[in-house]
């Protein structure tokens, strides 16, 4: 079994189901119909700002 936590899924920024667990990303923004390489992150967001942070 890998530790690995990318190969966690995590709800979209701004989705219902991120918004449900922590998720401060903009909601309106990234709708349903915005390309997953324009989706935005909130800055102090919990759940997508540290996946994003280089290693």
């Amino acid at each position: 079994m890998s530790d690995d936590l990318d190969s966690i899924d995590v709800p979209g920024p701004g989705s219902a189901a991120a918004v449900d667990q922590g998720c401060l990303c903009p909601v309106l923004i990234n709708g349903p119909s915005t390309p997953a390489n324009q989706l935005l992150t909130a800055p102090d967001c919990p759940m997508h700002t540290e996946r994003l942070e280089p290693r």
